[in-house]
């Protein structure tokens, strides 16, 4: 992991740790939009 990408993961996980509420959406077909592999 790059020094960058350490430092934005750590700042979303301090974003989350404070959040009153996270929502999450999941579900068939979310990672066929970002190029993922889908499965059957």
């Amino acid at each position: 992991m790059t020094p960058e990408l350490s430092a934005v993961v750590d700042a979303v996980a301090g974003h989350l740790r404070q959040a009153r509420r996270v929502l999450a959406i999941t579900g068939a077909g979310v990672s066929a939009e970002s190029g993922l592999p889908t499965y059957r």
